[in-house]
């Protein structure tokens, strides 16, 4: 593959001022079960080329799935560059690929049948635990190969190994639904089947009984997923894009402890046996353990090249491609939270009346930029007197993260899980409110 790389990028450079060229070759097995019973195993394969140009000081994309087509896909994307933006930035320079280890053999070998069987076994552990819960299970084997080339001289490829696990239970009694979901992905196959499928069990069970919950403050433990949702401001306002447009609270707090000393938060591609992990970005930066904010203080923003040369800083490896058609922008790939000192229990055991939230929904749609995290409780429990007692429902939560993070913040447990964009601890806050229909 690279020799035609290297043809396309010889050709782009002959019709144009500069080149960057990102391909991507991508195959998937995902083997899915649905109310207790096989529903589909699909074959995926993709590849696709991404060509950027810079021609006469302005931007030209173009993008290919056909494998040899380049003089179409220079013509074009010469041809885009005379409506383009400004090229305000440049190719990315030659450089040496973070060493990441991400691609495990046996995750391409697994047998389509192993992945069967893994799916019905959990599916039976599921229903066998409660008779009445619809369970569902997707088993996926992948394998994704990425290279980028530039005429600024950066040239690179890894591969990387996806493997990944995804239980779901259902029950649906009179006018109470219950949906509960957990999974992990990795690029070996040391995802861990029953501990994930313990947990939809464990949170079926108790979320069987529903407690009643008052509109007030509380105590609020939130889990890992509840966490990454609770980041979401963290996204928006440290984005280059939004620091770039002037949107940010936080564009020119660069160095200002804003938070608490006990809340560090990083972005780590460069984490090897991760499924999103990778050796450098889409435009070819090398990957890095990004620190956002460190001991409370904000440290760094994140960048593609183009908004880190808009502000003057330096690109942070975190250019990334939403798909093949979209050219690279400034994405998050792993956030992690440094954990603290006390264990999960411990924390419950503190609690004489609060809750444990699971999982939100609608937490996105409210003003990220000024901090709100608004969403109604989809998976949620009451703490009394330091124990789980029930699930409740038809509540919102709310909080502002930026004085979550500085004022209300209790604590981060020992334990960490990986959820799909992070690995993260619990966390408790004081004085978080809830509210109810009644």
């Amino acid at each position: 593959m690279s020799a035609g790389l290297e043809e396309l990028l010889a050709k782009a450079r002959k019709a144009a001022d500069a080149a960057e060229v990102y391909w991507r070759r991508v195959s998937s097995t995902p083997v899915t079960f649905e109310n207790n019973k096989l529903k589909e195993i699909q074959t995926n394969s993709t590849f696709g080329v991404a060509l950027r140009v810079i021609k006469n000081g302005r931007i030209g994309f173009s993008t290919t799935n056909k494998e040899g087509d380049w003089d179409t896909l220079v013509d074009n994307a010469v041809a885009a560059s005379a409506y383009g933006a400004p090229a305000t930035f440049d190719f990315a320079p030659a450089a040496t690929p973070t060493k990441v280890d991400v691609y495990d053999a046996e995750v391409a070998a697994v047998p389509v049948e192993q992945m069967v069987e893994t799916g019905r076994v959990y599916v039976e552990a599921v229903t066998t635990a409660d008779p009445q819960v619809l369970a569902g299970v997707q088993v996926s084997r992948g394998v994704r190969e990425v290279g980028v080339m530039t005429s600024a001289g950066f040239s690179g490829t890894y591969r990387r190994s996806e493997y990944q696990l995804f239980v779901i239970g259902h029950i649906v009694e009179g006018q109470n639904m219950l949906d509960v979901y957990h999974g992990d992905a990795l690029s070996s196959l040391k995802v861990d089947a029953k501990e994930i499928t313990q947990r939809v069990i464990d949170d079926l069970r108790l979320g069987r009984t529903n407690v009643a919950i008052k509109s007030g403050k509380f105590t609020a433990i939130l889990t890992p997923n509840a966490v990454e949702q609770a980041l979401g401001p963290f996204e928006a306002c440290l984005d280059g894009k939004a620091i770039e447009r002037g949107i940010s609270p936080w564009r020119d707090k660069l160095g200002q402890t804003l938070f608490s000393p006990s809340f560090s938060l990083y972005d780590d591609t460069a984490m090897s046996g991760l499924a999103s992990s990778a050796a450098f970005d889409d435009e070819g930066v090398p990957t890095q353990r990004l620190a956002l904010v460190d001991r409370g203080q904000l440290t760094s923003f994140y960048h593609d090249r183009r908004t880190a040369k808009a502000l003057g800083q330096q690109a942070t490896g975190t250019g990334w491609r939403r798909s093949l058609e979209s050219p690279p922008s400034p994405s998050l790939g792993h956030l992690v939270i440094l954990p603290g000192g006390e264990s999960l229990a411990s924390m419950i055991k503190n609690v004489r009346d609060g809750v444990l939230i699971d999982q939100l929904m609608g937490a996105w749609a409210g003003n990220l930029l000024a901090g709100e995290v608004n969403g109604n409780v989809m998976l949620g429990f009451k703490i009394e007197d330091g124990r789980l007692t029930g699930r409740i429902k038809d509540c919102m939560f709310s909080i502002n993260a930026f004085e979550a993070f500085r004022k209300q913040l209790i604590g981060f447990s020992k334990e960490t899980r990986r959820t799909w964009s992070g690995t993260l601890p619990w966390l408790a806050l004081d004085g978080v409110s809830i509210s109810t229909k009644s």
